[in-house]
């Protein structure tokens, strides 16, 4: 059981990681109404997935939100770039996209059905280990795509 606990911690911090980056991108940028309201709604979830609040209503809604992510990336015409983590950052382009929110997509199921396993409170240097690899898998979520198909930052 340790092990899923281990995984279940590793997961939600991705999930953190990535809303939160998403979130404050799209929150820094001079918004419209979609963008603050999708902005915004990315740092809540991140915020409550970090903090526990509310864990299966938030982990549900993380599937949700990123399913519904991935759907539009596969909807998109194929030379659309999204500019999921805000204007100030590169780009990547839909194939990318589909990729980052198809692993994205199965983070999120599996965290679902893997958090009701907590590390156990005596394990702090093991779950803080699960955190920090969490964390650095989201930011490579986030980063590698832009190394790979990279433009540079919009104009």
């Amino acid at each position: 059981m340790l092990e899923s606990a281990v995984a279940s911690e590793v997961l939600r911090f991705v999930l953190v990681t990535v809303l939160a980056l998403a979130g404050l991108g799209k929150s820094l940028d001079q918004p419209n109404a979609r963008s603050l309201v999708i902005g915004s709604t990315e740092l809540v979830m991140a915020v409550a997935l970090a903090t526990g609040v509310l864990r299966v209503v938030f982990a549900v809604l993380a599937v949700a939100m990123t399913l519904a992510f991935l759907v539009h990336a596969l909807a998109a015409p194929r030379d659309a770039r999204c500019a999921c983590f805000g204007s100030r950052l590169p780009t990547i382009g839909r194939a990318g996209q589909r990729v980052r929110n198809t692993v994205l997509s199965t983070v999120a199921a599996v965290y679902l059905l893997l958090m009701n396993f907590p590390v156990p409170s005596e394990s702090g240097a093991l779950q803080l280990a699960a955190r920090v690899l969490g964390i650095g898998l989201g930011l490579s979520l986030v980063f590698v795509p832009w190394l790979i198909d990279y433009e540079g930052a919009p104009a």
